[in-house]
């Protein structure tokens, strides 16, 4: 199950407190900035470790553009 949001940007869970100083790296890193859609598009998240269901939700609600 993902926990947190790191866990679906990053690919991995962050302790504590260490998390200060991962916001700071992920700031100046721009080519994480943005995840696949593929990682933001997953159906069963529950299932597949560092995934989100968020696009399948808004999708719902929201026409995206293209």
């Amino acid at each position: 199950m993902n926990l947190d949001i790191e866990d679906v940007y990053l690919g991995k869970q962050i302790p504590s407190n260490t998390k200060e100083k991962e916001a700071i790296n992920f700031q100046t890193k721009k080519d994480k900035l943005f995840p696949l859609i593929t990682t933001l598009n997953n159906q069963f998240p529950l299932q597949k470790r560092h995934t989100s269901n968020i696009l399948c939700i808004l999708d719902k609600y929201l026409i995206r553009k293209k």
